[in-house]
């Protein structure tokens, strides 16, 4: 609900709040970090009232399900087992409401699916959409440090991978073309600049490096499994399956390697 008052504030005041405004310590400073999420919130609530809250959620559950499709690709003869990893990502994500990490779930998925597809075609294009995703994502969640996490490793894997190419070790085996680094560098420095076009600039860094210290002992979605809960197994058995199947594949795709690890 802070979420939705928030972004009532911002449409009626026209400013970004700087101070703990709906807290009993309106002097300390505060950035609403979610803002743009905030805005679209209290927007559609003011269009629908309160079915903008059931009806978000469920846009939301429809681009899981699009989004899952697509990376396990459906569309390339995967169809069932497709579907059903799209089952048990609704399942696994089934308490989660439409909240700002939900949608950087969302663009994760996306990203990742961009990533995929320039590593399986080598083509670079899709990856220039990226800083446009990452633009949009810093400013509606702080999650987006896990999506420039996601672009580091995908930088270093480039960078094995051409050296060991170049040294002819041959020990990182990648089946699609080997990606160009500065393209890839540059790429990566674009979307760590987009995340500075938002209203708080730098400082939007703050809570989204906060989420890796001892501020997530308060937000129950950044508690660690308790695995009092069937979805944790799910997720967990999701997981040893995904390294399984690297197993199984022989595979040394350092990218893939290092995602799952991380």
């Amino acid at each position: 609900w802070w979420h939705l008052r928030t972004g009532l504030w911002i449409l009626q005041n026209h400013a970004m709040p700087h101070s703990g405004l709906f807290s009993q310590h309106t002097e300390l400073p505060w950035i609403a970090s979610s803002w743009a999420y905030d805005v679209l919130l209290a927007a559609a609530y003011g269009l629908l009232g309160l079915r903008a809250l059931p009806l978000l959620l469920m846009g939301c559950k429809a681009a899981l399900a699009a989004i899952m499709f697509l990376l396990a690709r459906g569309a390339r003869g995967n169809f069932w087992s497709a579907v059903l990893l799209s089952i048990v990502a609704q399942y696994v994500l089934a308490d989660r409401q439409p909240l700002p990490l939900y949608f950087s779930i969302l663009a994760f998925g996306v990203a990742l699916i961009v990533l995929m597809q320039a590593r399986r075609s080598g083509r670079m294009r899709p990856l220039f959409w990226l800083p446009l995703l990452f633009l949009a994502w810093a400013n509606v969640s702080t999650g987006f440090i896990y999506g420039l996490l996601l672009l580091a490793l995908f930088l270093v894997a480039a960078i094995v991978e051409q050296w060991s190419e170049r040294s002819g070790a041959n020990w990182f085996r990648n089946e699609a073309p080997v990606l160009p680094l500065m393209t890839v560098g540059t790429v990566t420095g674009a979307c760590l600049l987009a995340t500075l076009l938002t209203p708080y600039g730098y400082r939007n860094y703050t809570p989204a490096f906060e989420l890796f210290g001892g501020t997530s002992k308060y937000f129950a979605d950044l508690h660690a499994w308790g695995f009092r809960r069937p979805q944790d197994y799910a997720l967990l058995l999701l997981t040893m399956a995904a390294f399984l199947a690297l197993g199984l594949r022989r595979s040394r795709d350092v990218f893939n390697i290092a995602l799952l690890t991380i």
